[in-house]
């Protein structure tokens, strides 16, 4: 009765699986499979995509760097580096967009004015019309002819500054800190973000365990993510899971690919080996002939 509504928009529990704020969002999450709904509900495509956005969590400290000259980048990173951050860098608007909205570890957005596809007020924008954004803090680094102008457009905009182009390492790490300012107690540490990684792969192996019961969730929609979080460590086996209960063509060479990794410990390689003996119990051997006689060398 709190899911279903007979003029087809989502109530308010559904709505809030795409709240700005994480914490709430997560919260829905939780709700939503603690009620456990049998049947379709407006709205119900939103919780495979919330559960696979908090699965990509490392819960690594992250910044996201967006400048048109690489070496610039490189240099802000190492910065960033410094202070504690991974970093990742793109020159192009579209590509700083795509990378923001799909990891949840980003702490905060540092561009430059000069960035293009789009331009940097249209990039902001965009940033603020995305739900997993909304609310994620953005320096940019105007140069002397734009910082006037920008300052004017950001002073309406949330968690969003602007500043002189920093000529040195202490002028960016002044800028991180305002930035992250900005945030006030909405950054969610490293350990929280992994434990909801982990409560988010343990509910979408639910759905996919039971798909007669939920075939109104695409979770394998989710599939990527899921193979993503195969290279954390502290998520690698809750993954396996997963795609073991999936078992499709993709989840099977995934997981004899893993298992045969010399590299990963022992643990992680049992768990792939297990997981892809119940995805061929559930749905046959799907291996190409060619994929099999790979691992028919890779034991020799």
């Amino acid at each position: 009765q709190l899911l279903a509504n007979p003029n087809g928009q989502p109530r308010p529990v559904a709505q809030a699986l795409r709240d700005p704020d994480l914490q709430i969002r997560f919260a829905a999450v939780a709700t939503i499979v603690h009620w456990d709904p049998q049947q379709p509900y407006p709205g119900c495509s939103y919780l495979p995509e919330a559960l696979g956005y908090f699965a990509r969590a490392a819960g690594t400290r992250r910044a996201l760097v967006g400048h048109p000259r690489m070496e610039q980048a490189q240099t802000l990173a190492g910065v960033l580096l410094e202070l504690g951050f991974e970093v990742d860098t793109s020159q192009i608007g579209h590509d700083v967009m795509r990378l923001a909205a799909g990891n949840p570890d980003y702490e905060f957005v540092h561009v430059s004015d000069a960035l293009d596809a789009p331009p940097v007020k249209e990039f902001i924008q965009q940033l603020r019309r995305d739900p997993n954004t909304t609310r994620l803090p953005v320096g940019v680094m105007a140069r002397e002819q734009n910082l006037e102008n920008l300052q004017r457009f950001c002073q309406t905009i949330p968690q969003t500054a602007v500043f002189p182009r920093p000529f040195d390492a202490e002028g960016v790490r002044l800028q991180v800190h305002r930035v992250l300012e900005l945030a006030g107690d909405r950054i969610i540490d490293g350990a929280r973000r992994v434990q909801q990684a982990e409560l988010a792969l343990d509910y979408l192996a639910r759905l996919a365990e039971n798909r007669t019961a939920y075939a109104f969730y695409d979770v394998f929609a989710q599939q990527p993510v899921v193979t993503q979080a195969l290279s954390h460590l502290g998520l690698s086996e809750k993954a396996a899971r997963v795609l073991g209960l999936l078992g499709s063509p993709d989840a099977q060479r995934t997981l004899v690919t893993m298992a045969s990794q010399n590299a990963r410990g022992v643990a992680e390689r049992k768990a792939a080996a297990g997981a892809f003996d119940v995805a061929v119990r559930r749905r046959g051997l799907l291996l190409s002939r060619g994929e099999i006689v790979l691992q028919y060398d890779r034991y020799n």
